[in-house]
């Protein structure tokens, strides 16, 4: 279901003597390396002092605290390129809000944190789908699949129109509340009504390689990366 890369890897030693004059800068240490799509591993060294100032439990909170909301702590499920967790390790941290180099950019959508993509795609799951996709494999393929919900549209780009598209979204959509996005890689989301405008654009997406899932609670649109496509309502 997702092809985002794995996350890469960056150890970043702190050190309980200079930890919090320190902090400002490792806080934007690991920021400028959330914006890399990496992992930070915290990892305290001991070398330079025995003196029990500040505890290790404190500086996690401290660094959790202070990384909000662009990052937050690993959680499950999350792909890295090394899963090992170095010894010391005080926290990893991972992007969330913060929006990174390799995330495409796409006019009237703003980025979504990453974790709450997932949160908001694992909630979709579970309504649209028996099972979730195994990991890797592509989202729409299951979706065009499914016999759960109502069919309201389907075809291929080459079959079906712009406008007849839009129709069969404005038939669904809410008009209140706001439009999810999901690239297969990134999250992004809009207000319904921009979305609805500009229904034909998002039919005619140049240069679509990747499947691409628009949803709401009641209803959602896919496209396959060969062409194919679905609008349906969910029961």
């Amino acid at each position: 279901m997702y092809r985002t890369p794995p996350l890469g890897i960056k150890i970043l030693e702190v050190y309980r003597a200079l930890f919090r004059v320190q902090l400002p800068d490792t806080l934007e240490a690991v920021r400028e390396n959330l914006r890399e799509w990496r992992a930070v591993h915290v990892v305290l060294s001991e070398t330079l002092t025995t003196r029990r100032d500040i505890s290790s439990s404190q500086m996690r909170d401290l660094l959790g605290a202070g990384i909000r909301p662009d990052g937050a702590p690993l959680e499950p499920g999350l792909g890295l390129e090394i899963d090992r967790i170095p010894g010391g390790t005080l926290v990893t941290l991972v992007p969330d809000a913060i929006k990174p180099k390799i995330a495409p950019e796409y006019g009237g959508w703003t980025y979504l944190p990453y974790l709450e993509l997932r949160r908001r795609l694992a909630a979709f799951v579970g309504r649209a789908l028996a099972a979730p996709p195994a990991p890797g494999a592509s989202i729409a393929q299951a979706l065009l699949a499914s016999s759960r919900g109502t069919t309201v549209y389907a075809g291929s780009g080459s079959q079906t129109s712009a406008p007849d598209f839009a129709r069969a979204l404005a038939g669904v959509v809410k008009k209140e509340g706001r439009v999810t996005f999901f690239d297969s890689s990134f999250g992004f989301e809009a207000p319904a009504a921009g979305f609805q405008e500009h229904a034909e654009r998002v039919f005619n997406m140049p240069g679509r390689k990747s499947d691409m899932l628009y949803f709401q609670d009641p209803w959602y649109a896919i496209f396959h990366r060969r062409g194919e496509l679905r609008v349906a309502k969910l029961d």
